[in-house]
């Protein structure tokens, strides 16, 4: 198995500018092609009236857990931004290869993970979640899991059509391990039987502007001019992703919220 790349080392440990506006149900539906995962975890977790909460590879928080846990625990590779997590009510913790072991005060009701399986090999996440799985308190803990997928899309086909640009825009993103969604569950669901899918959700269709940006230009969005352009654009592209959500199809969301449920001691 091999060692992640030190993500944290390769990244601003900043804050999105819209986190503080993540809250608001209005703007996670307005802005559904950004942060479409915000409101799947926010009512998924308010449904389970205040559960302790292990969010694994949580880098700087998400204000959507800590609002609806009693407690929420974060854990992610040494170097993370635990004390942004901290200031968003995270209890932090970290863990390093091989076994990605760590220790938690408490077992928690509910483990989040959000991206994770794109940045690292299917045995390295399968690791890190059997490292968490083991602080899940019995039968009945649910699992709210966010992947990233090489879909077939409306997005990715457009992207797809020029494979150089494709390729240096998924590295470009850190996705060093991009497999289609089907290839995934798969694999996880193999690895973890006594984990039940209990619903899918497709949380964005199509990526955002900036990442067609990204793609075909080979370089950031910069200037506050130009970023909130792009922020204005994003608003129409996610009235497409929410009637795209409407009609659900394997491998063709860019990302995917899944709720799975403990039925049995593994």
């Amino acid at each position: 198995m091999s060692a992640p790349v030190d993500y944290w080392e390769q990244r601003k440990k900043q804050v999105s500018r819209l986190s503080s506006l993540k809250r608001s149900f209005l703007i996670q539906w307005l802005l559904s092609v950004r942060i479409g995962d915000e409101g799947f975890l926010r009512r998924q977790l308010s449904r389970l009236h205040a559960p302790r909460v292990l969010d694994v590879a949580c880098g700087v928080g998400k204000v959507q857990i800590a609002a609806c846990a009693s407690r929420t625990y974060g854990v992610d590779i040494i170097g993370f931004p635990r004390d942004v997590a901290g200031r968003r009510g995270y209890q932090t913790v970290e863990y390093a290869p091989p076994d990605y072991a760590f220790a938690l005060p408490e077992a928690v009701d509910v483990v989040t993970c959000v991206d994770l399986n794109a940045h690292v090999d299917f045995e390295t996440f399968a690791t890190i979640m059997q490292s968490a799985f083991s602080h899940v308190d019995a039968v009945g803990g649910r699992l709210l899991l966010i992947g990233e997928f090489d879909n077939d899309g409306l997005g990715y086909r457009l992207m797809k059509r020029f494979p150089a640009r494709f390729k240096r825009y998924v590295l470009g993103m850190k996705h060093w391990h991009f497999l289609t969604e089907s290839a995934f569950l798969e694999r996880f669901e193999a690895r973890f039987p006594e984990y039940s899918r209990l619903d899918r959700a497709e949380l964005v269709c199509v990526p955002p502007l900036s990442h067609f940006y990204a793609c075909f230009l080979g370089k950031d969005v910069n200037g506050r001019v130009m970023r909130m352009l792009f922020l204005a654009a994003d608003l129409v592209l996610s009235l497409v992703n929410n009637v795209l959500r409407l009609m659900p199809a394997t491998d063709s969301a860019f990302r995917v919220g899944y709720v799975y449920e403990r039925r049995r001691a593994p």
